[in-house]
């Protein structure tokens, strides 16, 4: 099912445009302000993607990272001994 969203996200035009914008916005600060309008106080990203960016895989790491942030980490489980009883319930809603 995660794979599906991720194709689904991946295929998407505007997160794709979003990311576009991501992927210009983490150029370095002397190039991004070169893109800043101060009338609109925005920025215009040039269309395309910034040199050397190669669109897809940027697309796909951004979706894998965010994807990786949703799973649990992984280690031992939490002791719930020495817990209050509402943290001890939300540890249960959690799993």
């Amino acid at each position: 099912m995660p794979g599906d969203i991720v194709d689904d996200l991946a295929a998407d035009a505007e997160y794709v445009e979003i990311c576009r914008n991501a992927a210009w916005a983490e150029r370095p600060w002397s190039e991004a302000t070169l893109h800043w309008d101060p009338v609109a106080r925005a920025f215009n990203w040039p269309a395309g993607w910034p040199e050397g960016v190669d669109g897809e895989a940027f697309v796909r790491q951004r979706l894998d990272d965010a994807l990786a942030s949703t799973r649990p980490a992984a280690g031992p489980a939490a002791d719930d001994g020495d817990v209050s009883p509402s943290v001890r319930r939300l540890r249960e809603m959690l799993r």
